[in-house]
């Protein structure tokens, strides 16, 4: 495998935790909080996890530093204009605008349990593409559900983990974001 991936393809993958499972994904060009996703220059697909916390069911609770309410918009932009794919939790209150022009838009509900996720963690993702790709993913959607949906006894509460484990991203569940970007 070359230094840009499977594919030849380089990825950002914006918001990041410092310890991220992305960044032990070839090709895939990193921003944490202090290398700062808003400093992305463009010219590749994303994969983007903004911070959701003012955007969440419990916003309400949110202490959110000044500004970052904002990421998440300037997130959905990057994603409409370099293509790729941005995750965030199910009864998120951001818009993802459904006609990108030349582009293809999908959105897709899935849980985080089907890639290894402690907790069922329901999730949108929000795909922009050049071509359609929707054939291509599903299929992997539907596989990879059914593999940890019987095991209901192993998935815990949310709420019961370390704010590390909410946030933490299976390594499954990025290298198919990932791939998913690399077909935008």
């Amino acid at each position: 495998m070359d230094t840009n991936g499977q594919d030849g393809r380089k990825v950002a993958a914006l918001f990041v935790r410092r310890d991220s499972v992305y960044k032990k994904i070839p090709g895939v060009d990193c921003y944490d909080i202090d290398r700062d996703a808003r400093t992305f220059p463009g010219g590749m697909p994303i994969v983007a996890h903004p911070p959701c916390r003012t955007w969440g069911k419990y916003r309400h609770r949110a202490k959110a530093p000044d500004g970052e309410h904002e990421l998440a918009i300037w997130a959905v932009k990057q994603v409409c204009k370099w293509g790729g794919v941005l995750e965030h939790p199910i009864g998120s209150k951001i818009y993802f605008p459904m006609i990108v022009t030349g582009k293809h838009v999908y959105l897709y509900k899935i849980n985080q349990s089907w890639f290894g996720h402690l907790a069922l963690k329901p999730t949108l993702i929000y795909i922009v593409s050049k071509e359609k790709i929707s054939a291509k993913i599903t299929p992997k959607i539907i596989a990879v559900s059914s593999y940890n949906d019987n095991d209901n006894n192993k998935i815990r509460k949310l709420e019961s983990l370390s704010h590390k484990q909410r946030e933490e991203t299976p390594i499954k569940f990025a290298e198919f974001l990932v791939s998913i970007a690399r077909h935008c």
